[in-house]
């Protein structure tokens, strides 16, 4: 399997195709499962229209009740081009408390990862939870 980059779209599919299958999630945009699989490919240069990928977002969170990775990645993206407009002088205190925070949310998902494996030599974590955990680490 390939690596996907932390907050890409097409790590984004590759959570929903992982969580939904093939099959429901290309039913759920009306398209072929082969293009699905390229979505999620990060050596091809497609990816869904908007509307699709909402389509794939809404599909994903009724069926596990959670945020839709694709939003989550536009939303990213809105707050790091926000983030650049509004340069503003860093606060030390508020950087540290930030970092300090991302810390024990990174310790909690690997508390939860071990509390999940039966052994400490054979740690495994779903896809959902490595893209998480990509992500609070980035």
């Amino acid at each position: 399997m390939k690596i996907r980059p932390a907050w890409s779209f097409e790590g984004a599919v590759q959570v929903i195709i992982a969580e939904l299958g093939e099959d429901a999630a290309a039913d759920a945009v009306d398209r072929s499962q082969s293009l699905i699989r390229k979505w999620s490919d990060p050596d091809h240069p497609s990816l869904p229209a908007l509307d699709l990928a909402l389509a794939l977002d809404a599909a994903f969170v009724n069926a596990t009740g959670r945020e839709g990775p694709i939003s989550a990645i536009y939303t990213h993206q809105l707050e790091l081009d926000t983030d650049v407009r509004d340069v503003a002088p860093a606060n030390l205190g508020m950087a540290l408390f930030e970092f300090e925070l991302a810390v024990s949310e990174t310790r909690l998902m690997f508390g939860q990862i071990r509390k999940n494996s039966t052994s400490l030599n054979q740690l495994s974590m779903s896809l959902w939870e490595k893209e998480m955990l990509l992500k609070t680490m980035e």
